[in-house]
């Protein structure tokens, strides 16, 4: 299964194989707006009620359900690149997230990630 694009991120494709696995995506390129000059999601960070906005453009999780996969997902984006990284490190989650950073996007993946991948 070929994952759902970030416009922009065409030099990074991410292809797995889901065999009694499933996805979930979270992130602001779908559905965001724009508030002044930063890009912010419809996603609400509970911790101070506002949209997320802190570069997270994707977040994919691989699970062998899918409401993790989406609650993973969704509090991954919520925590951010480092802290959201440092969760899937902490419970063993896959995950790949996919960074706003200087005009480019940049990739990030957890260990449980890239064992998938071998």
């Amino acid at each position: 299964m070929t994952l759902e694009g970030v416009p922009g991120a065409d030099d990074i494709p991410a292809v797995v194989a889901l065999h009694g696995l499933a996805v979930a995506t979270s992130g602001d390129y779908r559905r965001f707006f724009h508030h002044g000059a930063r890009r912010a999601s419809h996603t609400l960070d509970p911790r101070s009620g506002y949209p997320v906005a802190n570069d997270i453009a994707s977040a994919t999780v691989v699970d062998a359900r899918c409401m993790p996969a989406d609650a993973h997902s969704t509090a991954i984006t919520v925590l951010g690149p480092e802290a959201g990284l440092a969760y899937a490190e902490e419970r063993d989650i896959a995950a790949r997230l996919l960074l706003r950073r200087a005009g480019r996007l940049e990739e990030r993946v957890s260990s449980a990630w890239r064992a998938l991948l071998q």
